[in-house]
């Protein structure tokens, strides 16, 4: 699949996730098995550190989501894969000022779990905020009009 494709695809689910587009968080871009997401300035991300650093939890959910999004730019049809888990290592701390950019790589799909790793940064990919290796597993659903539906029914909205 070319890269607009998979850019429109990773577009697409992106627009199902509330959390994500609450957030802001827009894609920058999709390949095969890599992406690139951006979390743009928000001051309600720095909760209530009056230095205004960026929240865990918020960098928890954009690594999350970025390692998520790597999956689907790697599978044909997007495919509903839940984290198994999650490691986040802190390398320093986020100023809530401006965008973090946020990439992650598919880098080994088996029949049922699907690894992956990236990292998240604000002016310099090579000075790191956060680096994280995480798990999922295959689930054969994707989104349908009801909720999660087998890959290939008539009911698949992706």
């Amino acid at each position: 699949m070319d890269e607009q494709k998979r850019l429109t695809q990773a577009n697409n689910f992106l627009q199902i996730l509330p959390h994500c587009k609450k957030l802001g968080m827009k894609i920058i871009t999709a390949s095969d098995g890599k992406l690139t997401l951006e979390l743009p300035y928000n001051p309600e991300i720095s909760g209530m550190d009056p230095e205004g650093y960026v929240h865990g939890g918020i960098l928890t959910t954009l690594m999350d989501t970025v390692c998520g999004f790597s999956i689907t730019s790697s599978l044909p049809v997007p495919e509903f894969c839940p984290t198994l888990d999650l490691r986040i290592d802190h390398m320093r701390r986020a100023n809530a000022k401006g965008s973090i950019f946020a990439w992650a790589e598919c880098y080994k799909i088996t029949r049922s779990v699907c690894f992956t790793r990236g990292y998240a940064y604000q002016d310099d990919p090579n000075d790191p905020i956060v680096h994280c290796v995480a798990t999922f597993m295959r689930s054969g659903k994707t989104w349908g009009a009801g909720g999660f539906v087998k890959i290939g029914s008539k009911e698949a909205i992706l």
